[in-house]
C-alpha cells in the first residue's frame, strides 16, 4: 500500500512470489499514525492456506493502512506479543528468524 492505494511493483517479484499463497508478515501505518502489524498463517491444510501478495495488500488497505510493506514471510512468519506467540507458524516451533522488528512503548526522560 502506497499513499492509500494498493501498489505492487510486479517487475520486482517472481510470478510465484506474487501469486502463490504463502504465510505472510506485513507492517503499515494509517494516515492517523496508528501502527498495523499483521501475520497470515499458511501451509496448513484445512486451517490456513496463506495469502498472495495482492491479497496481503488488500488486507492491509482494508485495515486502513495509508502505507504498508510486506516483510519476510514463510516459516519466519511469527508474531510474539508480551512474550507470547500469537499466531500458528507453518513449522512446529517456528522457523529460524534472523531478524526481528521490536516495538516498545515510548520512554520519556525524567524531568
Amino acid at each position: 500500500v502506497k499513499n492509500g492505494k494498493i501498489f505492487i511493483d510486479k517487475q520486482k517479484f517472481s510470478h510465484s512470489f506474487l501469486w502463490t499463497k504463502f504465510p505472510r508478515t506485513a507492517i503499515g501505518y494509517t494516515k492517523g499514525g496508528s501502527l498495523v502489524m499483521v501475520t497470515i498463517d499458511g501451509r496448513q491444510k484445512g486451517i490456513s492456506e496463506g495469502a498472495t501478495l495482492t491479497e496481503l495488500a488488500k488486507i492491509m488497505w482494508e485495515l486502513g493502512c495509508h502505507n504498508a510493506m510486506n516483510l519476510d514471510g514463510g516459516t519466519s512468519t511469527q508474531m510474539v506479543v508480551n512474550g507470547r506467540l500469537v499466531n500458528f507458524p507453518s513449522v512446529k516451533g517456528g522457523g529460524r528468524v534472523t531478524n526481528a522488528l521490536i516495538v516498545l512503548p515510548p520512554v520519556f526522560a525524567a524531568e
